[in-house]
């Protein structure tokens, strides 16, 4: 059986990125549930919640849990802001990234697959991007990805953030992943 961890991203003090009462914590914790929902009905596939409820978790206890745990693959949700004021409508930022770890080949094979997949729920792809100096993706022992499912200060994204979507997606990219 291939183990997933699930890491909700922020939670409890930490919002994230926040916009017009939209939290990033509250998104990612709802694209979470709902992805451990997808997997349940995936045979071969178990998987671990860093959080189901609305509590902080430093990023040091995540990777240990994932690390402790055994997981195959570390999937880390969140969602991107853009630094802008918002005032003007033609300067939103919009669509997905995934980061991984530039060394992790494994974590790139994923973040290639999830990519296709991610045109469920986002219309614009804003690509693989690789950094050595983000904590999840340095300190887990497994492939792991970082996956920015779009942009909370998106006004189309935070009045409907595509939860389901991006939970069916990610669900797929796991499966493919694993039987490919």
């Amino acid at each position: 059986m291939q183990n997933v961890m699930i890491d909700a991203g922020h939670g409890g003090s930490d919002p994230g990125a926040t916009y017009k009462g939209a939290l990033e914590k509250d998104v990612t914790l709802d694209v979470a549930t709902h992805l451990a929902h997808c997997l349940r009905g995936k045979m071969g596939f178990g998987f671990f919640l860093t959080r189901a409820f609305d509590f902080f978790l430093s990023l040091q206890k995540r990777c240990e849990l994932a690390n402790v745990a055994g997981a195959d693959l570390f999937i880390s949700i969140h969602c991107n802001a853009d630094p802008d004021d918002d005032t003007d409508p033609s300067l939103v930022a919009t669509g997905e990234e995934i980061w991984v770890h530039p060394k992790s080949a494994d974590a790139r094979r994923f973040a290639e697959i999830l990519q296709r997949h991610a045109s469920q729920y986002a219309g614009v792809s804003r690509g693989i991007k690789a950094s050595d100096k983000l904590y999840v993706l340095k300190h887990t022992r497994m492939p792991a990805v970082i996956v920015e499912i779009g942009f909370i200060d998106d006004p189309d994204f935070s009045s409907a953030p595509p939860v389901e979507k991006a939970a069916n997606a990610i669900a797929d990219a796991i499966e493919e992943y694993f039987n490919a």
